[in-house]
């Protein structure tokens, strides 16, 4: 349904991330402390941050925000379809004709840090992936798609996103 292969989901969010296999039913702090957030991002289901059921999670209504089991797995694809949309918005049809893996792993990207902070800095790395896919260059793209991060479970997915990549 979300035109990211399953094997791909599977192995980041339980191989790569060390996920158990249950979602997180409740919100809990993920990510690096950052003076705006200094316990790191309020996060739900496998990895979903922002509103859910139209609530903004913070820290006054945390407890008392609840997801079932089948709401995680709808919320993951949500924002799985919504990554893709946003990179199929921002690289058009060049993102389109692009090997799966390569898609996959900027699905990932997006997924993570949005296309505006993640792709629009001039001359940063996944910038670069705009001209990678336009000139149908995929090695290149496979290389781009790293980004530096100080969290410890994104630095492993990123060695895991540039080997998948390279696959096709």
């Amino acid at each position: 349904i979300t035109g990211v292969g399953e094997d791909y989901i599977k192995d980041i969010l339980f191989g790569i991330e060390g996920r158990h296999a249950e979602p997180d039913l409740k919100p809990y702090y993920d990510g690096v402390p950052t003076p705006k957030s200094p316990k790191g991002v309020l996060t739900i289901g496998f990895g979903h941050t922002g509103r859910v059921r139209g609530i903004e999670m913070n820290s006054k209504n945390m407890d008392k925000i609840r997801i079932t089991k089948d709401e995680a797995y709808e919320i993951l694809a949500q924002d799985i379809i919504t990554a893709k949309l946003d990179a199929i918005k921002y690289f058009g049809a060049d993102f389109v004709k692009a090997p799966e893996s390569i898609q996959n792993a900027i699905i990932d990207i997006v997924f993570n840090k949005g296309v505006p902070t993640g792709f629009e800095k001039e001359g940063s790395l996944t910038n670069n992936l705009k001209q990678n896919l336009a000139d149908e260059d995929y090695v290149s793209a496979a290389v781009n798609t790293q980004y530096l991060t100080c969290n410890k479970g994104l630095k492993k997915r990123n060695v895991y996103r540039f080997i998948s990549a390279l696959q096709d």
